[in-house]
């Protein structure tokens, strides 16, 4: 009995110091292997979006711009829909990107570099060395860093917390001086969830319907980049009773099948699924033709 109490005891005093070199390990920070890309060349529309994210929520980010956000895309489909390419589909089932807005470039020169990536306490740290030269410009330049991260690597991490320690070095003009440097921290850029940024597809423009072979009506519009549309027709300018053609790829269908003589009334409306959630934009403005 006592040779199994102390054994119990030995195994208690064992698991404690186990949780607490992890404790320790955790808190010193573990090293995780990623990919760094700072790059100015964002796409244009990730940007646009996020400046219209942050217009359209001014009590929460009036403080703030997209130089200041960060975002984790770990689905292909949203990744795709911001304007993103160079990453296929199997890419994220193993990985997923964070995309830290680190600041407004003063000249081309100042560079920025990513000098390692941590976990803390289940907080993923980021560390950036920019470099700034004795003479900075007027051109401003909105610069962003990629990270590309193994899901296993940073599985129970909260991504929605980052911190951020910048060193930056200030050379100087005379080769003689002693460049400075100033270490500062800060808790981190503000999250935005990406999903966030996906709107609605824009309501359809420029509907017209032309009549075709006998009991027939070719409907076209304007196209809209990465969508698929519903076309609804009824006989009825109330649209009672509606009949609805879906999962339409192109800006043009053939009705078929329709009732000689009679006039149809035709709306138009584009939608796009993302990550397993349909979004939907407005009906057209109605438009009417009569079939042969």
């Amino acid at each position: 009995m006592k040779k199994t109490l102390k054994l119990v005891c030995l195994l208690v005093m064992l698991s404690v110091f186990v949780m607490s070199l992890a404790m320790i390990s955790m808190a010193e920070g573990k090293e995780v292997s990623y990919k760094s890309t700072i790059n100015s060349d964002i796409p244009l529309k990730f940007s646009r979006l996020v400046n219209d994210f942050i217009r359209r929520n001014p009590k929460k980010y009036t403080k703030y711009s997209s130089k200041d956000t960060y975002f984790v895309l770990d689905n292909y489909d949203v990744y795709k829909y911001l304007g993103f390419s160079g990453k296929s589909k199997s890419f994220f089932k193993d990985n997923l990107l964070i995309i830290n807005g680190i600041g407004t470039s003063g000249s081309m020169r100042k560079s920025f570099v990513n000098t390692g990536v941590t976990i803390n306490d289940g907080i993923i740290n980021v560390s950036y060395t920019q470099t700034v030269p004795p003479v900075i410009t007027a051109d401003h330049v909105y610069v962003t860093d990629i990270i590309e991260l193994k899901k296993s690597d940073v599985k129970g991490v909260d991504l929605t917390k980052q911190k951020i320690t910048t060193r930056s070095i200030y050379t100087t003009s005379r080769p003689s001086d002693t460049p400075r440097s100033d270490t500062y921290f800060t808790n981190g850029l503000i999250y935005i969830d990406a999903q966030k940024l996906i709107q609605k597809p824009s309501q359809v423009e420029k509907v017209k319907v032309k009549t075709a072979k006998k009991k027939q009506l070719k409907v076209s519009w304007k196209k809209i980049d990465g969508v698929k549309y519903e076309v609804k027709y009824s006989l009825k300018k109330s649209m009672k009773n509606a009949k609805f053609k879906k999962n339409i790829k192109n800006n043009k269908v053939t009705l078929k099948k329709l009732k000689s003589g009679k006039k149809y009334y035709i709306k138009v409306r584009a939608y796009q699924k993302i990550e397993n959630k349909t979004y939907i934009g407005k009906w057209s403005e109605k438009i009417a033709n009569i079939v042969k």
